[in-house]
């Protein structure tokens, strides 16, 4: 019932919300197509012109591509489930998938045409390689099969959303840290890893020398002009911390601290959540730090979010706490519908 009324919002909204300025901005983006943009890399823009050389309905292909996205996201919940409990435990994965769809940033992210809809699956994909990376024997040959998609994944998301590199930062440091004990992949792989990352990423590249640097510019310089005011940090934090907790579900993040992995729990996965948790702490005092220089958006906290979304039953482990979640979740979507 709480899947089918979600949908129905879902729904409601795709048929009768019209587009956003930001929406627009970037659908101009994808009729006029470039290596990249002024404040965004180019993939968004270059999935969509795609979809148009099929369609000619543009709201159609506004309205779409977030929908397809959350079907993307949603098979490969299920598959990372499967996997998680050996079964295809149809009422884990049904909570599973409802837990996610509460989620209030992820309810506006699979809803509109920003970038964030491409970079959410995109980051999806690829932690759920770096899961079955993880889990995994280091003994298998083609273990390492699964770090190499992981990375492709990653770098496309890269080149949808640069704020991706929250997470491609946070699990370089740990496995980089933690190699022995995880029996991570081998110096020469994670080299190899960082070279395909910057090759894809030379379209974004080309055209900043092709453009005075401009995207470059814009993000480490002119975006970090604060001038002399003095209270513009302690806004930014406030700001920041309260966008947080109200797009990421503050019962979510009250239960992130509980110890929530079984004990029979294999060390390979107990150590991917020891890592998802480090990503999110990083992501968290590195946002707050940036905080002094800019103002930063809560949405720019998504991609630490997403290696643990497939451990939300076990996060919000009591039943109350699903229902509060998925309310609060309810209520945030349906004040949103009603505002656009």
């Amino acid at each position: 019932f709480l899947f089918l009324l979600i949908l129905m919002i879902k729904a409601f909204f795709t048929i009768h919300a019209k587009p956003l300025p930001d929406e627009a901005y970037y659908w101009l983006w994808s009729k006029n197509l470039a290596l990249s943009y002024f404040d965004h890399p180019p993939l968004a823009a270059w999935v969509q012109a795609l979809l148009l050389s099929f369609s000619d309905n543009n709201y159609f292909a506004i309205r779409a591509l977030p929908i397809i996205s959350l079907g993307f996201v949603l098979a490969i919940m299920i598959v990372w489930q499967r996997i998680m409990f050996k079964t295809l435990n149809f009422g884990l994965c049904l909570k599973s998938v409802v837990l996610f769809l509460a989620f209030p940033v992820y309810a506006i992210f699979f809803s509109l045409s920003f970038p964030d809809y491409l970079l959410i699956t995109l980051l999806f994909a690829s932690s759920f390689f770096l899961f079955v990376y993880f889990e995994t024997s280091h003994k298998l040959a083609h273990r390492i099969y699964y770090w190499y998609l992981a990375t492709l994944f990653f770098s496309l998301a890269l080149l949808t959303k640069y704020n991706a590199v929250l997470l491609g930062v946070g699990v370089l440091v740990f496995i980089s840290y933690y190699k022995k004990q995880i029996n991570g992949p081998s110096f020469p792989n994670i080299l190899i890893s960082i070279i395909i990352i910057f090759l894809i990423q030379m379209p974004v590249l080309l055209w900043n020398i092709s453009n005075d640097f401009a995207s470059f510019s814009f993000h480490m310089a002119e975006r970090l002009d604060q001038g002399k005011n003095f209270l513009a940090p302690f806004k930014n934090i406030l700001g920041f911390i309260s966008g947080v907790i109200i797009a990421f579900s503050p019962i979510f993040i009250v239960n992130l601290k509980n110890k929530y992995f079984s004990e029979d729990y294999s060390e390979n996965r107990k150590s991917f959540i020891k890592m998802s948790k480090f990503i999110v702490v990083w992501s968290v005092i590195f946002c707050l730090f940036l905080s002094f220089f800019t103002n930063v958006l809560y949405y720019w906290l998504t991609p630490a979010t997403v290696l643990l979304i497939p451990f939300l039953v076990h996060i919000l482990r009591l039943k109350v706490w699903h229902y509060l979640h998925i309310f609060y979740g309810i209520v945030i979507s349906l004040i949103l519908v009603i505002n656009i």
